[in-house]
Order: C-alpha cells, then sequence, then structure tokens
C-alpha cells in the first residue's frame, strides 16, 4: 500500500515539473526571439549622420538636369542653324562673284573687240549735209573759216572754224539738250588700203566758247535757248566754233563728225594766198 502511494504522489508530482519544464522553456524562448530581433533592429542613427540615399540622388538629379540638356540641345541647334546660314551665304557670294567675274570679262572682251575693230569711213560729206534717224535730223548748213570776229581779238597762230547747223526733232516727245547732237573736229589718216579714212583717238579739237557769243549775233542767231527742250516737230538752228592750230590744219586731215550720226563731213581748206604769204616770208628771211 505504501508502494502505490508513492507511486501515486510520483505521478501526481510529474505534471508539475513538466509544466516548469515547458514554462521555463517558453521563456527561453521569448528571451531568444528577444535578442534575435534586438540583434537584427538596427541602430539609432544621428539624424546628421545620416546620408542621402541613392534613390534621392537618382531621383533629385534628372530633375535638376533636365533644364541644362534642353538648352544645350538649343544650342547645338542654333549652332548647326547659324552654320547652316553661314554657308549658304558664302554659297550665294559666291555665285554672285562668279557672275559678276564673268560679267566683267564680257565687258572687257567686247571693249577689246571693239577696240581692235577699224572702222574705214570710205564716204566723206560735203557741206551742206543732212543726217537722219528715228528721232531727230542734223543739217550741216554751213562751215567757214573765220577771219574776224567782231569784239574778239583772234589769234594768229590758230584756225577758226565756224559751223552752222540745224537739228529737229522728229519724235512725239520732247528731246532733252542732252539728245541733242554734239559736233566734233577731229583727225583721221588713210587705210592702209587707201579706202578710206580710219578716226585717230584723243584728237578732238576745242571750242572756241569766248567768240562764240559775237559769232553768233553776226549769223543772227540767238544762243539763248540752247539747253532748252526741243519739242515735237520743232527745229533750232545754231553754230560752234573750232579753234585748230594752223600747222597742224594744214599738215593733217581734219573732219567734221557727230556723236549720233556715223559720218564725216569735208571741212574748207586754207586759202591758196595764205601759202603764198607763208612762203614769201620764208623766202625774205632766207634772203
Amino acid at each position: 500500500m505504501e508502494d502505490n502511494k508513492d507511486n501515486l504522489a510520483l505521478s501526481e508530482e510529474l505534471p508539475e515539473e513538466t509544466a516548469v519544464n515547458t514554462t521555463e522553456e517558453t521563456d527561453e524562448t521569448v528571451e531568444v526571439t528577444e535578442e534575435v530581433s534586438a540583434e537584427t533592429t538596427p541602430e539609432e542613427v544621428p539624424e546628421e549622420n545620416v546620408p542621402e540615399t541613392a534613390s534621392e540622388e537618382t531621383q533629385i538629379a534628372p530633375v535638376n538636369n533636365l533644364p541644362e540638356v534642353k538648352e544645350e540641345g538649343k544650342k547645338e541647334k542654333k549652332k548647326k542653324e547659324k552654320k547652316g546660314t553661314g554657308k549658304k551665304i558664302l554659297k550665294a557670294f559666291g555665285i554672285f562673284l562668279f557672275i559678276a567675274f564673268l560679267a566683267f570679262s564680257g565687258f572687257v572682251g567686247y571693249k577689246v573687240w571693239d577696240y581692235l575693230q577699224v572702222y574705214v569711213y570710205t564716204t566723206q560729206h560735203p557741206f551742206p549735209a543732212t543726217f537722219e534717224s528715228e528721232t531727230l535730223s542734223l543739217t550741216v548748213d554751213n562751215i567757214e573759216l573765220i577771219d574776224e570776229i567782231l569784239g574778239f581779238e583772234m589769234d594768229e597762230n590758230y584756225v577758226y572754224l565756224g559751223v552752222k547747223y540745224t537739228y529737229t526733232n522728229k519724235s512725239e516727245a520732247p528731246i532733252e539738250w542732252q539728245g541733242f547732237p554734239l559736233l566734233m573736229v577731229r583727225e583721221f589718216v588713210r587705210d592702209e588700203e587707201d579706202t578710206g579714212y580710219i578716226l585717230v583717238e584723243n584728237t578732238d579739237q576745242p571750242f572756241e566758247m569766248t567768240g562764240l557769243r559775237n559769232y553768233a549775233i553776226d549769223l543772227e542767231l540767238d544762243l539763248r535757248p540752247s539747253k532748252d527742250a526741243l519739242e515735237a516737230g520743232q527745229s533750232r538752228t545754231t553754230a560752234d566754233i573750232f579753234r585748230i592750230l594752223k600747222t597742224d590744219y594744214e599738215a593733217k586731215k581734219y573732219f567734221l563728225t557727230t556723236d549720233l550720226f556715223n559720218e564725216i563731213v569735208n571741212l574748207p581748206e586754207l586759202p591758196a594766198e595764205d601759202a603764198d604769204v607763208i612762203t614769201d616770208t620764208d623766202s625774205t628771211v632766207t634772203e
């Protein structure tokens, strides 16, 4: 009986131990769990020492760089546009220079060709002579060697050649004075084939403007409207005086010509008595 009691007492005590052991194990487990959680939980770091995270940098950097990228893109685009405009300007300028060079070369070539062309005047017109264009006609009324001009002292070393001429407006509109014919006395020489005369360049003889007024009065001509426009169908008579060195007039051949008509008109020859006077003078000096 006592043994049974002991066994019963033992069996009654066993659950308590088991409970105690279980409780201890549970407490240990809780402690281990708390330790593990404490170990795995990061330590608190002061805010001052916390660096910015990589995610924040990657988020901020693109936002700040976008305007710069756009501005750089615009600058590159403008540079390309400027380069393109500069190329166009240089190209246009080069084309302009090329065209100008061609035009200049053509002009120079024409001038050289025109200079080399020798026009031979095979016809010499006596005066009076009339020449006509579509808008104007010119009549050389008279050419004379002037012996004397009242109120004007003439130089005996020169020949004074007086020309009286009339021009008529054939058009239906007025003609300004710039369109009037310009008369000239020039030197000419015979061509190699002896078929006519060739103009000698830069041999225009001077006008005698001082004695012209008195000469016009003697011819009963009014020179005052000489620069007035010539109305349609109207005519005007005027005069000019040319002065040529006497020795040149004797030794060379001169003709009257104009800027509007490619014709030449004969000039009067010096009187034979003038030549006799020169011969007598020479013989007297020799004796």
